[in-house]
């Protein structure tokens, strides 16, 4: 177990995970809020949104949709996706549960991604 969370949050942190603003996030937040169950590792998100948004995955960023109090129980992660044909899609995913969000600002199943391909 320790070793998964040594390996997600070397990944959040290499792959960019900031705060609004630019801050980085802070790793032991991080990780209190994935033994907490608030969010799902990385790992676990790369594998879930291959056949749904397949591409090359340019930029992951991880935050709290909220920050009141010590622990926030609501956290986005933002992933950018480089499609085939030169698109990027900017997706938000829940960090606990995994279900997109919005795909480049418009709610989840509002738009045709085929169409954005």
């Amino acid at each position: 177990m320790m070793y998964r969370l040594l390996r997600t949050l070397g990944l959040m942190i290499l792959l960019g995970t900031f705060l609004p603003g630019g801050a980085v996030a802070d790793p032991d937040l991080i990780r209190k809020a994935e033994i907490a169950g608030y969010v799902t590792p990385l790992s676990e998100l790369l594998d879930s949104i291959k056949t749904s948004f397949p591409g090359r995955v340019l930029k992951v960023n991880l935050a709290p949709e909220n920050e009141d109090g010590d622990m926030p129980s609501s956290w986005i992660y933002e992933l950018k996706v480089l499609q085939s044909d030169g698109t990027v899609l900017k997706i938000l995913f829940d960090a606990k549960t995994l279900v997109p969000l919005e795909v480049n600002g418009a709610p989840y199943g509002q738009q045709d991604i085929d169409e954005n391909r």
